[in-house]
This record gives structure tokens, sequence and C-alpha cells, in this order.
């Protein structure tokens, strides 16, 4: 199963996330619940990186962990990490025994 943790800020924004684990849906490289995740992923991440603004990221292999943290903000930004939320959440609707989504603030 893949956990995905999103963290809030005191004013309630997505200002981080945290995924570990596989799905277990498929095998690696055919598993659409993964893909689906990291394309999000990479979109979410790239848009954080257009807007100039300041960000930690580290995956690490071994573990299947992957951690996004946002260092500043942007109300675009925000905007951003909510459509990445939106996405993980009906895709946890979807394919329950699969993904679960956490939350917490910081």
């Amino acid at each position: 199963m893949t956990t995905i943790e999103i963290v809030r800020s005191q004013k309630g924004h997505i200002d981080a996330f945290r995924i570990s684990g596989h799905s277990g849906y498929e095998e690696s490289g055919k598993d659409i619940i993964c893909s689906s995740i990291s394309t999000a992923v990479n979109i979410t991440v790239g848009m954080i990186e257009k807007l100039g603004l300041k960000y930690d990221y580290r995956v690490e292999e071994e573990t299947a962990t992957l951690q996004f943290d946002l260092q500043s903000t942007h109300d675009i930004a925000i905007l951003v990490l909510d459509n990445f939320y939106e996405h993980v959440i009906a895709l946890s609707k979807e394919y329950k025994q699969y993904l679960k989504i956490t939350e917490k603030r910081r």
C-alpha cells in the first residue's frame, strides 16, 4: 500500500507531503496508481520550480519514500498543492485498498 501524508501549515495550507510504499496494484513499471502519483508529483514540483519558490525534495529509492517541503509560499503554490491533494484524494477513493491518505498540521 502507498501512504501519502499531507502536511498543512497553521493556516491550513498544504506545504509538504510525504509518500511511501508501493501500492501493490501491479508489478513495478506497470502500476497505474504509482504512475498516477508520480505524474502528479512531477507536475506539482515542476510548477513550484517554475514559480521560483524554494523547496526541499528528497527521494530514497531503497525505502520507496519521497518527501516534498515547500520553504516559501505563494498564492499560486497554494493552488498547485491543492490540485495535487484533490488528485490523490480522488485516486484514493477509487483505489482504497492500495492508497491511504493521512493529514497532519505543523
